[in-house]
């Protein structure tokens, strides 16, 4: 298994995994947002099962928001929803990555191309969490000197299998006291944020990663 900081992991063994079962997607369905130009319609593409599915009368997290830059149309995945982007702009880290729709104007996986603020976001994200994590700590015990490898929370393999590289999330060095070093997590290059075969990434349901991403009062 390859990882995105450095080195090749000599025997593949997962440390540690954390987050919770994945639900099974057909697919996904955001709203389509024309910033300046229209109010949201519904997207053609994929349709969603599970946690994602969300109530009428609540706004959806994920959005592709077309924005005009420099005269051209581009088309982004942003981790905001459309209220609060409208109310206040949107703050380029909280846009996941940029893709080419379809003829028919949906979300084309394949051409997606993550942006570089939303990592660094994603980074600063996990390090403040894994440095917190009571589960965490209990696995960094049990590997001391090594590291921690922290699973996408939508991955469903045993856990005494190694998951795919696509839904390695990263990983944390631990101290010879078995102890996670602060500010060293390391996001997996390989790792996928939509995947057709195992969906979407887990954190794009967990409210408390979007919630830090999209606080109240900006950062």
């Amino acid at each position: 298994m390859k990882v995105g900081c450095s080195g090749v992991v000599a025997n593949g063994m997962i440390g540690g995994i954390v987050g919770w079962n994945a639900a099974t997607y057909s697919g996904l369905h955001w709203n389509r947002v024309r910033i300046k130009t229209e109010a949201p319609d519904p997207a053609p593409g994929w349709t969603v099962e599970g946690p994602l599915a969300h109530d009428e009368d609540e706004l959806p997290l994920l959005n592709i928001y077309e924005i005009e830059v420099d005269g051209k149309t581009k088309h982004y995945i942003g981790f905001l929803d459309s209220v609060l982007a409208g109310a206040r702009g949107i703050d380029t880290r909280s846009l996941v990555g940029e893709f080419t729709p379809t003829d028919f104007g949906g979300f084309d996986p394949t051409t997606f191309s993550v942006n570089p603020e939303f990592l660094a976001a994603v980074v600063e994200f996990m390090n403040g969490q894994t440095h917190n994590s009571p589960g965490l700590a209990e696995g960094a015990l049990s590997i001391p000197g090594e590291r921690l490898y922290i699973v996408d929370p939508r991955n469903s393999t045993d856990p005494k299998e190694d998951p795919p590289d696509a839904d390695v999330l990263g990983y944390v060095e631990v101290d010879d006291d078995g102890v996670i070093i602060p500010g060293s997590f390391c996001y997996h290059d390989e790792h996928t944020w939509f995947n057709p075969k195992y969906g979407l990434s887990g954190l794009f349901l967990d409210r408390l990663f979007y919630d830090w991403l999209n606080p109240v009062e900006p950062k």
